[in-house]
């Protein structure tokens, strides 16, 4: 039977993570988790080191930029993603903010994300998870490039919430896309997903931030989004869930 996949979660925000991280290490589902700046990244491998259905990716959130506490920190910082880059295969989370509340985190949002692109281009072979709310076109323009594309590098939009043009011009780059159940609500991100390549999508679960009164755990969630884009595709349940684990084999088997 196929596994569920968690392309995108916080699980070292998750309650009692750090006393018990086999409590989600669960062979029902395969978890790529997130880091969301460079010195959260070791602790995090250290915590999942034996855990086998755990992946670590290594993090620069765009948000974490409007934080005076890490800014005045930036460079070592990013002299600690440097260190780490090679013993990473999975980056994330990482992008771009445009919304209003962010605006001012905007120019070194663009300075961290060039300069992990520029790492991309130069060893490659990376995959990408990438935070793109009201910024898709800048996201693209750089994550997107011949010279990031020639060097084996995968993009996964986490949480697309773009226009029916920006996600046009997001399928023509070729990259993937990571659906959530909170995603899947909304008239807009039912629409969103209906033009997605089914092939293309991937689920997550953004866990914690998606949990609510109904959805308490990944799997709840994962399920959920799974029989939702059932729905949407016109498929039986397994017949979704194992085009989901085939396109996520193929993702990590095209680096």
């Amino acid at each position: 039977m196929s596994a569920y996949v968690d392309a995108h979660c916080h699980l070292d925000l998750l309650p009692d993570i750090h006393t018990n991280p086999f409590q989600e290490n669960t062979g029902n589902i395969k978890s790529l988790t997130v880091t969301n700046a460079p010195y959260l990244f070791e602790p995090n491998q250290r915590l999942f080191a034996d855990c086998e259905h755990i992946r670590v990716g290594l993090g620069f959130h765009p948000e974490v930029l409007g934080d005076p506490r890490l800014l005045s920190q930036l460079n070592p910082q990013l002299e600690l993603f440097d260190a780490q880059f090679s013993g990473a295969r999975y980056i994330g989370e990482v992008g771009l903010d445009g919304s209003s509340v962010w605006k001012e985190a905007w120019p070194v949002q663009m300075t961290v994300l060039k300069h992990i692109v520029k790492q991309c281009e130069r060893e490659g072979n990376k995959i990408l998870t990438v935070h793109s709310r009201q910024a898709v076109v800048e996201v693209l323009t750089l994550l997107a490039s011949k010279r990031m594309i020639a060097q084996n590098n995968r993009v996964i939009l986490h949480w697309f919430s773009g226009s029916a043009r920006e996600l046009e011009l997001a399928i023509a780059a070729g990259v993937y896309f990571s659906v959530n159940h909170q995603m899947l609500r909304s008239a807009k991100g039912k629409q969103l997903v209906s033009m997605m390549p089914p092939n293309r999508v991937l689920t997550e679960t953004d866990a914690p931030f998606t949990f609510d009164a109904t959805i308490t755990t990944r799997e709840q969630s994962l399920v959920n989004t799974v029989s939702q884009l059932a729905l949407i595709w016109h498929m039986t349940h397994e017949e979704t869930r194992s085009l989901l684990w085939s396109s996520f084999k193929q993702l990590l088997t095209n680096n």
